[in-house]
């Protein structure tokens, strides 16, 4: 029966380019048309996650996560590619929506090498074939880099600020980087306003500024490369967002321009 499905999802997937022959399952399948097969059909076609019992029996975790490798074997075995490649773009978008907002580095890592750019014709095999792979080696350095970052004791915040501190990520860890990321973040914990400071322009401004200058101490320090002067360094804008979100309590600020 979900063999069936496969055959029905990748059909649709083959008739009209960029995956719109999912939206016409009922019209396409006829007399084969399925409340099931339309349901998946249209998950797929908004990149949403669905229940994955509705396509296979052999994945125990309903998670589009990359940690499920029964979902990650799946899209690498299963026949049907058009359809593998539109489950591994829910398990993309999911991984992707993790570090948003969390890891700015590792956010623009998957923004220009991993996200598509543009719409995956989903019609063609060859095209999926290329983001599929594009998507799972994308993700695997992403946990590669998570792995390595735990044998320095490094997650959450303490790895995103290492990160900034590199520029970008996925990156090699050295002493003098993670030892310049950790005392950054010690700093800007310490010229945190109390809770009770009533939060303002003025307040973010001199909260930045405060802790910048200590950015490059601490940089100069362990020899590593900050130029806070440097309005095009990637570093430098990474730290001023993060430090202004992290006093706003990451509040969001529809105008950043005076930064």
């Amino acid at each position: 029966m979900k063999n069936k499905m496969y055959e029905q999802l990748e059909h649709l997937l083959a008739e009209l380019p960029y995956g719109d022959g999912l939206l016409y399952a009922r019209d396409i399948l006829k007399d084969e048309w399925t409340e099931q097969t339309e349901q998946v059909a249209q998950a797929l076609y908004n990149h949403e996650p669905f229940d994955l019992q509705l396509l296979t029996d052999t994945i125990d975790s309903p998670d589009f996560s990359y940690e499920n490798k029964n979902l990650l074997e799946w899209i690498q075995t299963v026949p049907q590619r058009r359809v593998a490649a539109m489950v591994c773009r829910i398990v993309l978008d999911s991984e992707f929506n993790k570090v948003v907002d969390e890891n700015q580095a590792l956010q623009d890592y998957y923004a220009e090498n991993v996200h598509p750019s543009s719409s995956v014709n989903w019609q063609q095999v060859d095209a999926c074939e290329a983001f599929t792979q594009r998507a799972l080696n994308g993700m695997g350095e992403v946990a590669r880099h998570y792995e390595e970052a735990r044998k320095w004791g490094l997650e959450g915040e303490s790895l995103h600020v290492v990160d900034m501190v590199w520029g970008w990520a996925p990156h090699v860890f050295e002493e003098d980087t993670v030892a310049t990321g950790r005392e950054i973040l010690e700093v800007a914990n310490q010229c945190q306003p109390d809770k009770l400071t009533i939060r303002s322009d003025a307040g973010a401004r001199a909260y930045i500024d405060k802790v910048m200058k200590q950015v490059q101490q601490i940089a100069e320090k362990h020899d590593v490369d900050i130029d806070i002067t440097d309005v095009y360094s990637l570093t430098t804008g990474y730290l001023c967002n993060w430090l202004m979100a992290k006093y706003w309590g990451n509040q969001r600020k529809e105008d950043e321009e005076w930064l």
